[in-house]
């Protein structure tokens, strides 16, 4: 379904908004790259980041306690469960980590096929116990799980700009991640400069045991990636047009 249904009508519609627009909005350099590339557009191609409803995604308010205990440092990643989105490694990474780190996953698996792996990773390294996948969660509620881990971790082949991303660092827990650049730098993200289980580990320690700069990573965010602030860059754009 994914390669040869889903894919080809994103191909598609990509290709039709160049051809039928009067301007482009990219989420990201990457993507904007990728849309030259691909469908070398003759219109112009601006960028507006994505962005975060700073009044929901918050340090204060409501936690889900996953069960793993007093003394746990969570770890997760919620989302498309995807192997771009390299899973296997974040759950292999536990096996460079001291049994205090456990992980909580949360989303829809891309194929059945990759979550057996994931199961058989589990099993073969003994980690059941510091390994939960919690199910398809609702984007009303994720803010709750956002508040009650330490470290969100991405690391990706390949992002536009996740929202994920941003929603963790608003609600206070650091970020490691990979596949995209920021245009304005947040303290509290660390980016991979390469993906494999022992990297990852490596940047989970470091995170979770660096200073926390949440207060300056919420300025950053609320400056420039809350809603109002993209409304204003795109009513911008919209002035040009109309």
């Amino acid at each position: 379904m994914t390669k040869y249904f889903e894919y080809p009508i994103h191909r598609l519609s990509d290709y039709l908004s160049t051809v039928v627009s009067d301007t482009l909005i990219a989420v990201s350099e990457n993507t904007k790259n990728e849309l030259i590339e691909l469908y070398h557009p003759k219109i112009p191609i601006g960028i507006i980041e994505n962005a975060v409803n700073t009044q929901k995604f918050t340090r204060d308010g409501k936690k889900e306690d996953f069960g793993f205990g007093k003394g746990s440092i969570i770890l997760a990643n919620g989302g498309r469960l995807s192997k771009r989105k390299n899973i296997d490694f974040i759950v292999e990474s536990l096996k460079y980590l001291d049994k205090r780190y456990k992980l909580v996953i949360w989303g829809e698996w891309d194929e059945k096929d990759f979550k057996d792996s994931i199961d058989k990773i589990v099993r073969k390294n003994n980690l059941s116990t510091r390994y939960k996948y919690i199910g398809i969660k609702p984007y009303w509620i994720v803010d709750n799980y956002f508040r009650s881990m330490d470290v969100f971790v991405l690391p990706s082949n390949h992002e536009g700009l996740p929202k994920v991303v941003l929603e963790a660092l608003s609600c206070g827990a650091k970020v490691v991640a990979s596949g995209f650049k920021l245009e304005h730098a947040v303290k509290n993200l660390y980016m991979l400069q390469e993906v494999n289980p022992k990297t990852i580990a490596d940047a989970v320690i470091r995170a979770s045991h660096e200073k926390d700069y949440y207060l300056s990573t919420r300025k950053v965010i609320d400056t420039f990636y809350s809603w109002d602030s993209k409304a204003e860059e795109y009513h911008k754009v919209f002035k040009k047009f109309l």
